[in-house]
């Protein structure tokens, strides 16, 4: 997902837009935890807390803690695109932005991919 009218990669990857009212509801206490959630206008959310999707410039949905949801265990966890200095985030994965495009070019979602990390890199 991104802000983007348009895909901003190639590939077979599925594409949403995100637009400013869509969020992922990471509050625990909230019917919507764990879910990608769209604010009507005017709406007061029931949630306390959630991740403005608008604000990722490219982003991969990690399903993490979604069937069954299980309050508290983990929400809006995403690969997307680092900030320009590479902060590191807790929960997310960041790559560069031509690395994110590059990696969703080559995912196919008929192989079914997963995400495997290691802490400290590969072992020699």
């Amino acid at each position: 997902f991104s802000p983007a009218r348009a895909r901003p990669y190639r590939g077979r990857w599925p594409y949403r837009r995100a637009t400013r009212r869509d969020v992922w509801v990471d509050d625990p206490t909230s019917p919507h935890y764990n879910r990608w959630r769209q604010l009507a206008r005017g709406a007061r959310p029931a949630w306390r807390s959630a991740e403005k999707l608008s604000s990722y410039k490219l982003a991969i949905v990690v399903r993490h803690n979604d069937a069954p949801i299980k309050k508290g265990a983990g929400s809006a966890i995403f690969i997307h695109a680092a900030d320009a200095q590479m902060n590191a985030t807790p929960g997310c994965t960041t790559i560069r932005l031509h690395a994110l495009r590059g990696l969703l070019g080559w995912l196919d979602p008929r192989r079914k991919p997963i995400l495997v990390q290691l802490p400290g890199g590969l072992p020699r």
